[in-house]
């Protein structure tokens, strides 16, 4: 590898690039436990699993899925020790997936981007029947006590056993509104989150979760419409929402199987609205609500700290939803997307003192986000993320490892492979920030195939790289879990 004189990391490649591209289509292939071919020095520390969470399957029978979101989700598992890497792959058996296997036939429940059956409404099935709700979840993966949960933004959780990759059980915490698809971790190891429930006046309750699963409510706040969410920002003494102004309309939604609409069809974007932060304080139990006096879209929270008597929420932010459009499949396999509807990082920064918010873009494209979660809550320095070009029209075309102090960057790229989302794991005895590794599930264009990489987190560098027996489609979250 060479580093150019702009901080990009670039590995050069064949000047053949095969065109078939198959990061958005359906992998139908599982993948028993398989020994993959190393090149590269993995680092002995390193000993554990990475599990990848992401959709897999987008047809149904003859009914074509339509969104990314859409798609039924598989579990990948690299198990990695002594320098050797194993890798399986494994579907995740919702009711939804196990009832579409065996009737060929959606089960009912509208997708994200893609309609239910029009002749049973969602009144029947969220309001009367209780029979069908949906249950896939592709997004991501969280450990709870002793028990590991796949998750998306709805309100059941699937049970998995992380060694064979088996689906357990399936919990639905509730049949009547959503929770986020990545819930806040506390200091206690507690599990926080937030259920909205579905009615012409919302009602949105601070949850947490136990090492054993037992759930409790911390407060209530109403807000005249149901709002979308995807993660929160979190400190010791913060739990904080931040309402965007995607809102659902109840009595779309009540209609959406007789109209025949997908559950984001059922949104709008309010062009007059602004986000508010509703900042959950633990010690003294109270909510208060800021407007932030600006306007933009977000899924996921880089971090949050408190420092100074300002609460600072770093996150990777849109002027509006128009990124979701641009993940339907037949949009993000055609054209793609725009420049202008990419990730910035962005903060706000929130006076405790006189509850003045204000907003700051850095204009740095960063999404799909990590760091050293040692310092996740407190004041920190660099975040790593997957970074599109400009001029590219995917989600991404390499990494980049983003200083906030400095406003500096470095960007791992090589011309043949599309990053997903990488993860940081730090090495033993490192004090350095960021002292470790990131692991990185790549689709190689060229090849048709995909890898596991692993980088020096410090440095940018690559390590080590696997290819896997089969193609791996565009996953979302993960996690690496560490064993002796």
């Amino acid at each position: 590898m060479n580093t150019n004189p702009n901080n990009t990391i670039v590995t050069p490649v064949s000047p053949y690039q095969k065109t078939q591209n198959l990061f958005y289509t359906s992998q139908k292939q599982e993948t028993e436990l398989t020994k993959l071919h190393v090149v590269g020095e993995i680092p002995i520390w390193i000993c554990g699993k990475l599990i990848r969470n992401g959709p897999a399957l987008f047809e149904v029978g003859e009914t074509q899925l339509r969104h990314w979101f859409d798609g039924y989700g598989m579990l990948h598992g690299f198990v990695i020790k002594d320098g050797e890497i194993y890798y399986h792959s494994k579907y995740i058996r919702s009711e939804e997936y196990v009832s579409a296997q065996e009737s060929r036939k959606l089960l009912g429940v509208p997708a994200w981007g893609t309609a239910a059956d029009p002749c049973r409404s969602i009144f029947r099935r969220l309001f009367a029947s209780f029979t069908h709700f949906p249950s896939n979840t592709p997004v991501n993966i969280i450990k709870v006590g002793n028990r590991y949960f796949t998750t998306s933004d709805i309100a059941t959780i699937n049970e998995t056993d992380i060694d064979s990759l088996d689906t357990i059980s399936s919990q639905t915490i509730s049949q009547r509104g959503v929770m986020a698809a990545h819930p806040s971790f506390h200091q206690d190891g507690s599990v926080w989150n937030m259920l909205s429930l579905f009615s012409p006046r919302p009602t949105n309750t601070i949850i947490s979760f136990s090492d054993n699963m037992e759930l409790k409510k911390h407060a209530s706040f109403a807000t005249p419409r149901t709002y979308y969410f995807h993660s929160f920002g979190n400190t010791e003494k913060y739990f904080i929402s931040i309402e965007q102004p995607m809102y659902l309309s109840f009595k779309r939604l009540i209609l959406s199987g007789i109209k025949n609409l997908s559950y984001y069809e059922c949104y709008d974007w309010d062009e007059k609205a602004v986000n508010m932060l509703h900042i959950f304080d633990r010690q003294n139990k109270k909510i208060i609500s800021l407007a932030t006096k600006g306007k933009f879209f977000f899924f996921h929270i880089i971090n949050t700290f408190e420092q100074d008597d300002r609460l600072y929420i770093d996150f990777c932010g849109y002027e509006n939803n128009s990124i979701i459009d641009s993940l339907y499949l037949n949009v993000i396999q055609t054209t793609g997307i725009a420049d202008k509807n990419k990730a910035r990082v962005m903060r706000l920064t929130v006076n405790l003192t006189t509850k003045e918010v204000h907003l700051t873009n850095h204009q740095i494209n960063l999404e799909l986000p990590t760091m050293n979660r040692e310092l996740a809550g407190q004041p920190y320095q660099f975040s790593y993320g997957v970074h599109s070009s400009l001029g590219c029209t995917g989600l991404s075309d390499a990494l980049i490892k983003y200083d906030i102090i400095h406003n500096t960057q470095v960007i791992w790229k090589e011309n043949s492979l599309i990053p997903g989302e990488p993860i940081f794991v730090k090495a033993p005895h490192q004090t350095n920030e960021d002292g470790g590794i990131l692991m990185v599930v790549c689709y190689d264009k060229e090849k048709a195939t995909s890898c596991l990489a692993i980088l020096n987190a410090k440095t940018m560098q690559e390590m080590a790289r696997a290819d896997t027996p089969l193609p791996i489609p565009a996953s979302l979250h993960g996690a690496f879990y560490k064993t002796k």
